[in-house]
């Protein structure tokens, strides 16, 4: 499950502790995944436009998946996939390949 909300989060590993659960954001920063690693996330959603090969792999290194959201175009949506992310939220062209 995902989420941007702390509370949100935090209220789901008391729920159902086995759920990964993922923290969305609109940037993929030190400061997110520092939060998503103290909440004991599994993974980070951000906005494709911020995750890059060095913030990737600082999310990576500290053992979280990472997505990206939202892709509407077959050149990003490639991008990331060369990246490595674990999924993609997509509308538009990039559902045309």
């Amino acid at each position: 499950m995902s989420s941007f909300e702390p509370a949100t989060l935090e209220a789901m590993r008391d729920l159902l502790p086995r759920w990964g659960r993922w923290l969305n954001a609109h940037a993929l920063s030190d400061a997110t995944i520092r939060q998503a690693i103290d909440l004991g996330c599994t993974g980070v959603s951000a906005r494709h436009e911020s995750i890059y090969p060095a913030t990737f792999a600082e999310a990576t290194d500290a053992g979280l998946e990472v997505a990206g959201w939202t892709v509407r175009d077959l050149g990003t949506w490639s991008r990331l996939a060369g990246l490595g992310v674990r999924a993609v939220c997509v509308e538009a062209e990039a559902l045309d390949g």
